[in-house]
């Protein structure tokens, strides 16, 4: 029942806030300049040890990211020449969920809190 009702969230959201609209609100520059920003806040407000390893991290998160999107886009141009619509289909909306960081990073922290959910449920 509760994978039910994330599925039917996790599609509503999808159909409420197109990609292309929360991507017209901002400009790339912006991203850039908001994401150099928070690298520079936690670089500079948090000590050495935890700040390089947060910075890896999430630079690391948002390179697969960006390489996935682009990988999605390639094989979603290569399906709807080959008229293989299924394939269109998933692979645009793949494309979607990782071209558009919001919708990516809400996914990926729903995951992981269900993922340390289910590890809390199989130790206790």
């Amino acid at each position: 029942m509760i994978k039910k009702n994330i599925i039917i969230i996790l599609l509503l959201i999808f159909c409420l806030f197109p990609a292309y609209k929360i991507n017209a609100q901002y400009s790339s520059t912006d991203i850039k300049s908001s994401t150099k920003t928070i690298k520079k806040v936690i670089g500079e407000s948090t000590p050495d040890f935890i700040a390089k390893p947060i910075i890896f991290i999430v630079s690391t998160i948002e390179k697969f990211r960006s390489d996935v999107s682009i990988s999605f886009e390639i094989k979603k141009t290569e399906a709807q020449k080959q008229n293989k619509d299924i394939e269109y289909y998933t692979y645009n909306f793949l494309f979607t969920i990782f071209n558009n960081k919001l919708i990516f990073y809400w996914s990926f922290v729903v995951i992981v809190f269900l993922f340390i959910r289910f590890i809390w449920h199989l130790i206790f």
